[in-house]
């Protein structure tokens, strides 16, 4: 019997709390059951029978988070990113290069498939000792001191279908080379070229997904707190099994 899928309507995922009790009661294990919480994203739970997929996606429905059960075989596979130094978008298609000494990989930009930005946050804490005297200037003991740096690195995943394979390319905000891609000026910051990046690759890709993130970060000039949708994701694979779920709700035709 062909084996399902059970994805939610919108995002974000209920609390893992709330998924894992949703889980055990269609008699997987609690440790299984956390495992899923933690991984699973906008699709829940892949490669289960119709019948307690279908049981999971009524309790989520009922308890506020809509879902459906969908063929596992419509699910795309789980990718990995090749990060792009540069594009070509001045062409009737879009030339991407996934190495400084390549040739571009080219597609219509009718198989760009879906556009998602994004925003990863992480602490840099630097730990010192430093000396601490008195007015004479005589050693009196040692003070520890904590520096923390906030870090916020601006992310975008493209993914192309070529017919037969799924492409996911990764794009850096401080790696991709401006002047080559698009001409960008010493005198713009990297959050202006980034924008006019992910603006023009919005407006040629005209049948692709663009992520309600990628929409309100263009709309703050790439100013996080001034977004108004949040556009944070925990970790590379919580931002991952989000696109996931973006590429299979345009292939189902449920976006928008």
């Amino acid at each position: 019997m062909p084996l399902s899928a059970v994805i939610l309507e919108q995002s974000p995922p209920p609390p893992p709390a709330v998924l894992i009790d949703l889980l055990q009661r269609q008699g997987i294990p609690k440790p299984v059951a956390q495992k899923l919480a933690r991984q699973s994203g906008e699709i829940v739970w892949e490669h289960a029978e119709a019948e307690p997929a279908a049981a999971l996606a009524g309790a989520l429905s009922n308890c506020g988070h809509p879902a459906r059960v969908v063929s596992q075989a419509d699910v795309p596979p789980v990718t990995r990113p090749r990060r792009v130094p540069r594009l070509d978008l001045d062409e009737p298609r879009l030339g991407i290069f996934v190495g400084y000494g390549d040739e571009p990989v080219w597609f219509a930009w009718e198989q760009v498939l879906v556009l998602s930005a994004g925003v990863f946050k992480s602490e840099k804490i630097e730990s010192r000792a430093e000396e601490v005297r008195n007015v004479e200037g005589m050693l009196v003991g040692m003070e520890r001191r904590v520096k923390v740096e906030l870090e916020r690195r601006i992310v975008a995943d493209l993914f192309a279908d070529e017919g037969t394979e799924l492409r996911h390319f990764r794009l850096q905000s401080h790696e991709l080379n401006y002047s080559q891609t698009m001409g960008g000026t010493a005198l713009q910051s990297w959050r202006e070229k980034f924008t006019l990046v992910l603006a023009r690759l919005a407006l040629r890709s005209a049948q692709a997904l663009i992520s309600p993130q990628t929409e309100a970060l263009l709309a703050a000039g790439l100013i996080a707190a001034d977004c108004q949708v949040d556009p944070y994701f925990e970790d590379d694979e919580r931002f991952a099994a989000h696109n996931r779920w973006l590429v299979l709700r345009h292939r189902l035709g449920l976006a928008g």
